[in-house]
């Protein structure tokens, strides 16, 4: 006689399945928790935000807050490994945001944040780095500013009305075509700008470029010091230019983009310094430049990898690969945030900070590997 299998218990069976869902949810779950930086305490009632990755950027899916001991946790159809995402954290009126993960890369994603602080007396520049190129039109201008906040409290700035004044950056008169490629830059006055963007305990940095018409240029750029500076480096075009001795190191030409520069350097400068550099706008040139700005950002972040560590310019050219396309989705965003209002404008938001996350941690990346 032939006999039927024996069917397991179903007791047997529930373990079996609770397992696999088990397996199955762990698979598709990001889980962590908001820690006080400067106390190493978890944080409760925090709220966090899950983003996705997607054809318009980052978009936001779903908010929660902190439980008792600081975690959060999310999970769902939205979630399978591999799918990238980031995560901001609000917190004393900031956001702090990831940059952009992977479902399942990590076992636990920890955000850090800073009690916020408008005192600026931490804030210093290491690098600022200044393009300037002589065209038959005027002086194109390009700045890559690195920013260390050496507190322990994230630099808020200040407000003035419905604006928040973070980093101030001081431009000539005359100045047009203002464009940031770091987040938003804009005007409290006619030479002087700002960002909006709160600075966090280590390093960031800000990008942005301008046009000076030749009818109003007096034959010298004038750079103001507003923040303890380190180095400012200068690179010239054309690449004949001749500084003052006596207050520019001359470190030679290099080449970059199939473009001469005349490479300059001035250090140690203090708050309120002024820097005049001449530049000869009068002589006729027989080449014409196209400004391109977001070329020219690439360009200058290549010049300060070639003048750091020249052996690093295979490395450069990689990082660069991925920066562009950030650098062109930031402008995107803030050509689209410039008319949008409501819930669409805080998603372009959400969406710009996270982008700006990933870039600063590349051009992080970059600066480390110039100083290795």
């Amino acid at each position: 006689m032939i006999q039927s299998p024996r069917r397991p218990p179903l007791a047997w069976l529930v373990a079996i399945v609770s397992l696999l869902m088990a397996a199955s949810l762990a698979a598709d779950t990001v889980s962590g928790y908001v820690l006080d930086a400067e106390t190493d305490q978890r944080l409760a009632d925090v709220e966090v935000a899950f983003l996705v990755a997607g054809g318009g950027g980052m978009a936001e899916m779903v908010r929660r807050n902190t439980d008792r001991s600081g975690a959060f946790s999310f999970s769902g159809p939205f979630l399978s490994a591999g799918t990238p995402f980031g995560l901001v954290a609000h917190y004393g009126g900031l956001e702090y945001a990831t940059e952009t993960l992977e479902v399942g890369a990590q076992d636990q994603v920890i955000i850090e944040v800073f009690d916020g602080t408008e005192e600026d007396d931490e804030i210093r520049i290491d690098g600022h780095h200044l393009f300037l190129a002589v065209t038959e039109a005027g002086i194109d201008v390009a700045q890559l500013l690195y920013i260390d906040n050496l507190g322990s409290s994230t630099y808020v700035g200040h407000t003035a009305g419905d604006e928040r004044h973070v980093v101030q950056l001081q431009v000539p008169e005359g100045n047009v075509a203002l464009r940031g490629h770091s987040g938003q830059i804009s005007r409290s006055s006619a030479t002087r700008l700002f960002t909006n963007v709160p600075l966090p305990p280590g390093r960031s940095q800000v990008a942005f470029t301008i046009q000076l018409r030749g009818d109003e240029f007096d034959g010298a750029y004038e750079h103001q010091i507003l923040y303890p500076t380190s180095r400012l480096e200068l690179f010239l075009q054309p690449s004949d230019i001749e500084l003052p001795a006596a207050l520019f190191e001359d470190l030679g030409q290099m080449q970059l983009h199939d473009q001469e520069y005349r490479h300059y350097r001035v250090q140690n400068l203090d708050i309120g310094r002024r820097v005049s550099i001449p530049l000869r706008f009068s002589r006729p040139l027989l080449w014409s430049l196209k400004w391109v700005m977001l070329v020219f950002i690439v360009a200058m972040v290549a010049a300060a990898t070639a003048l750091v560590r020249p052996a690093r310019v295979l490395v450069a050219q990689k990082q660069d690969e991925e920066r562009q396309p950030l650098l062109e989705e930031l402008a995107a965003l803030d050509d689209r945030l410039a008319t949008a209002t409501g819930t669409e404008a805080e998603q372009l938001r959400q969406q710009r900070q996270t982008h700006k996350a990933r870039l600063t941690l590349l051009y992080r990346q970059f600066d480390e590997d110039s100083r290795g």
